[in-house]
């Protein structure tokens, strides 16, 4: 883990199905659009598969978060069959600093592809922070997961969400439209571009998936299809790993393998990317086992480690200033706060406060890669 640059201490973990990341950020959030990792320090027994911390069995075997086998349009009669011997999913808290790092590259970085809505380091890292302590890690960014946990500097940051693609090929693209629009690059990348720049790219061939353009925009895709038959309609494929569908003749495809799930047909009659290989349970129940909170989330139990870092479970605890997603952070000591009414705030030229966990915390902007503290009104950023 990353040398501790805040005064505190804390929670998180990661994974979206998707692209688009609702946190923070230095790009503004277009409309929803197609969905988008980091090592997990797990207890002893456990491995870390595409962030998300599993019991070891003899046979494990990490996988690429963007790769998967290619898959067949058929459905799968019971996609959880191929899932049956995979051991539990649970989310497993990382710590403050790393989430701290994370909210001041992706803030004060210029020209990265990571759109995220707040310039506002504190809001960022709470809503990050509370967003990845609850089975809601599930469906966070991968492109924020793989990057920004993993990036010590702008330039890393930037090169990582890139995926190689050159952002100078966005110039002028997407300069007046109310969304991004794509292009396959020469590589086979689903490039998109909004106001000039890039917005952000998917590598296809890394999931054995090729680029196709569809009403102006980029997707990656399994290769043609008809949409007869009822193939136009959402799918699992027949392994089990992915989400299918065929539209305008491309099998476009979204991995539930790559967040550590499994694909399955819910009651409504639509497939999800669900914890496959975790207990099956009914409605939402929630419940506490010893310091870990546990959710019925769409069938099935997602386990959430609030003791790895310190905390007690939150299922029957009432939200207050030291609830964070699905957990309870210990009760400060000292540099007590109130964020009814603490505002992020720069405190000297190179650093920054914010409260979390009930606790004033403090950022140094050059330890983190950046030079100053920028106050814009309420909020305050590095860059």
């Amino acid at each position: 883990m990353r040398g501790r640059w805040v005064l505190g201490g804390f929670v998180a973990v990661l994974i979206t199905v998707g692209g688009g990341f609702t946190g923070c950020g230095s790009q503004p959030a277009p409309p929803p659009s197609a969905p988008s990792a980091a090592p997990v320090a797990c207890s002893p027994g456990q491995v870390e598969i595409d962030g998300v911390c599993r019991e070891k069995v003899p046979s494990q075997a990490a996988t690429s978060p963007d790769a998967g086998p290619a898959a067949s349009a058929t459905p799968a009669p019971d996609a959880t069959a191929n899932a049956a011997a995979a051991p539990p999913v649970s989310v497993k808290p990382v710590a403050l600093a790393d989430v701290d790092l994370m909210c001041a590259l992706m803030i004060g970085c210029p020209d990265t592809p990571v759109p995220v809505p707040t310039r506002d380091h504190g809001a960022c890292v709470r809503e990050i922070m509370s967003t990845l302590a609850s089975p809601g890690a599930l469906k966070f960014s991968l492109t924020v997961r793989e990057c920004g946990l993993r990036a010590a500097s702008c330039q890393q940051f930037r090169e990582c969400a890139l995926r190689g693609a050159d952002p100078h090929k966005c110039e002028g693209r997407g300069m007046n439209t109310p969304a991004p629009v794509g292009f396959c690059d020469l590589d086979g990348r689903a490039v998109r571009c909004w106001h000039g720049k890039v917005y952000s790219v998917r590598d296809c061939p890394r999931g054995s998936e090729s680029c196709a353009i569809r009403d102006g925009d980029a997707n990656c895709t399994l290769g043609n299809c008809a949409e007869d038959g009822g193939a136009a309609q959402p799918t699992c494929s027949a392994d089990g790993q992915r989400i299918l569908q065929c539209v305008t003749g491309k099998i476009e495809s979204l991995s539930c393998s790559a967040f550590g799930l499994g694909c399955e047909t819910l009651p409504d009659g639509k497939p999800a990317c669900v914890a496959t290989s975790s207990p099956k349970c009914s409605g939402a129940a929630k419940r506490c086992d010893g310091t870990n909170y546990v959710e019925c989330v769409q069938g099935h139990e997602v386990r959430v480690e609030c003791g790895a870092q310190g905390m007690s479970c939150a299922a029957s605890a009432s939200k207050g200033p030291l609830t964070i997603g699905s957990c309870v952070a210990a009760e400060p000591q000292k540099n007590k706060c109130d964020l009814a009414t603490f505002n992020t705030r720069c405190d000297g030229p190179g650093s920054l406060q914010y409260c979390a966990m009930g606790a004033v915390q403090k950022v140094f902007c050059k330890a983190l890669g950046l030079t100053r503290c920028v106050q814009e009104g309420r909020t305050a950023h590095c860059e």
